[in-house]
């Protein structure tokens, strides 16, 4: 084997490492939008229920950077979400920026675990 064959290998076996760990960490940065989205959800504060069933978790790859988002799509969302002066039977104010803050320890261990190498 000449030189350039066993260096076209090891860029191969690099690139296929590399693969591997970006799909890890995709699945790393999903599982933690889940957790923060399933705390956000016991946050949000209930009337009628269409709040929280208008979160959704969503993400994507784009150019090789794994990115998450949990949104609402209600549209007074971001005014419950802001209210601080607002009474609450069921959830608080402020219930997507407390799950991140609450959850933060365990989706940056989410993210490394997955991204790890077996």
């Amino acid at each position: 084997m000449s030189g350039f064959e066993g260096l076209a290998n090891v860029q191969a076996n690099l690139a296929k490492a590399i693969r591997e760990i970006q799909g890890r960490t995709m699945k790393g940065v999903i599982k933690a939008a889940m957790i923060v989205g399933r705390d956000a959800k016991i946050r949000t504060p209930i009337d009628k229920g269409i709040l929280r069933g208008s979160q959704t978790v969503t993400w994507d790859n784009v150019e090789q950077e794994p990115t998450a988002a949990v949104a609402y799509g209600a549209s007074y969302a971001p005014f419950v979400h802001e209210n601080l002066e607002a009474h609450h039977e069921k959830g608080e104010a402020k219930f997507l920026e407390r799950a991140v803050d609450a959850k933060s320890s365990e989706v940056l261990e989410t993210i490394r675990q997955e991204a790890k190498v077996p």
